[in-house]
């Protein structure tokens, strides 16, 4: 039986860098397309609220998608930080305290961390806005009849302008994270080399 080597821990540390940036950029994408989406208003008409049924139905799935992404994104920022915690300790079983406290041998990944813990804020942010946007549009599509009821068409045209613009905001976070996530990659890599 073959023995493997695990990589050194900069390394893994680093592809998880790489994950959570494309999975950040990805989520950004798909909330562009969920915040064209919603650009569109509501209009009161038979034909019309069936069209609009079938988008606020792909619109919620592409969120849900996009709410896992981000919530991933997240996870596996706090993965490559716990790593470096026990991978720059001088015993894994007692892990640094901070990220402070990594030695100045691996002050690039110090460095990428820092970094990295903004841009986790951010991607935390663009998915609490998200998850919040997916509630109020599982809520349109609950209310939203095939044939569409006498004045409702004004409060989903009202909760449409409120979900796009929360999204909207959310996908500057992500973008920013998406941004703090490749500087702390470039940071990474050039302390590796």
């Amino acid at each position: 039986m073959a023995t493997t080597v695990a990589a050194p821990w900069p390394v893994l540390v680093r592809e998880r860098l790489v994950v959570a940036q494309d999975r950040c950029d990805w989520a950004r994408r798909m909330l562009a397309v969920v915040v064209t989406g919603l650009r569109l208003p509501v209009v009161a008409d038979e034909h019309a609220w069936a069209e609009w049924r079938v988008r606020v139905r792909h619109l919620y799935l592409v969120l849900i998608g996009t709410t896992d992404d981000l919530a991933y994104t997240g996870i596996t920022m706090r993965a490559a930080e716990l790593l470096a915690l026990r991978g720059a300790a001088p015993s894994p079983t007692a892990p640094l305290p901070s990220v402070d406290d990594i030695p100045d041998a691996h002050a690039s990944v110090r460095g990428a961390l820092r970094w990295l813990g903004h841009a986790r804020t951010c991607a935390e942010d663009a998915h609490d806005a998200a998850h919040r946007c997916l509630e109020r549009l599982g809520a349109i599509y609950t209310l939203l009849p095939p044939q569409g009821l006498h004045g409702l068409g004004n409060f989903l045209n009202h909760e449409r302008v409120a979900i796009h613009d929360l999204l909207e905001a959310a996908q500057v976070r992500a973008e920013v994270s998406a941004a703090f996530a490749h500087a702390a990659l470039e940071h990474l890599d050039a302390g590796l080399d």
